[in-house]
């Protein structure tokens, strides 16, 4: 899966999450758990992400959460590029 969007916010707790708002004006998380191929060294580079335009590669996998006690869909980030 593929969306094209702005990061509007970057949370940082268990893993990496970022928000962006896509084309369509739809608010998604997507989170970081794995390496991502990416145009940038993100390890350093992430936090400067806020309010840039990215393209993001993803898929989406069910996790237990704990908090919930339920099952939840994440979308978990395969590449990240910047234009």
């Amino acid at each position: 899966l593929l969306i094209n969007g702005t990061v509007s916010k970057i949370e940082k707790d268990n893993f990496v999450v970022f928000h962006v708002v896509g084309d369509n004006k739809n608010l998604t998380k997507f989170y970081w758990v794995s390496t991502i191929e990416s145009n940038l060294d993100l390890p350093k580079e992430y936090n400067g992400l806020v309010n840039k335009k990215v393209n993001i590669s993803y898929y989406t996998t069910e996790i237990f959460d704990a908090k919930i006690n339920d099952y939840k869909n994440l979308n978990i980030i395969s590449s990240l590029k910047t234009d």
